[in-house]
């Protein structure tokens, strides 16, 4: 393991989801925590969204050791400029995240 996304989850918050109190128990972790979540070989994901724009994210999968043959998938943005735009996304409701694609 490598730390190699430190703070990625700042700014997340149990309200941000349905599987919020596992995200919690997740982000609580030590080695979450720590930042140890990342194996070598990360890699950087384009993503296009129309309620904030383009923004690229890093991406790392890790075993969950407590669930069997379970993976989990860990996302975390590349600079400032894509970590305004995720916590913009973040802070939107539903229906602003919806509203590029209903005025379309």
């Amino acid at each position: 393991m490598t730390r190699a996304f430190p703070g990625w989850a700042d700014g997340l918050s149990a309200e941000h989801g349905p599987e919020s109190e596992v995200l919690d128990e997740i982000i609580a972790s030590a080695d979450f925590a720590e930042g140890d979540v990342a194996v070598p070989g990360s890699k950087t994901k384009q993503f296009r969204n129309w309620a904030v724009g383009d923004f690229e994210m890093y991406s790392t999968s890790t075993s969950l050791p407590t669930v069997q043959h379970a993976w989990m998938q860990v996302y975390a943005p590349t600079d400032e400029v894509a970590w305004v735009k995720f916590r913009e996304l973040l802070a939107m409701t539903e229906e602003e995240r919806q509203r590029p694609w209903v005025e379309h």
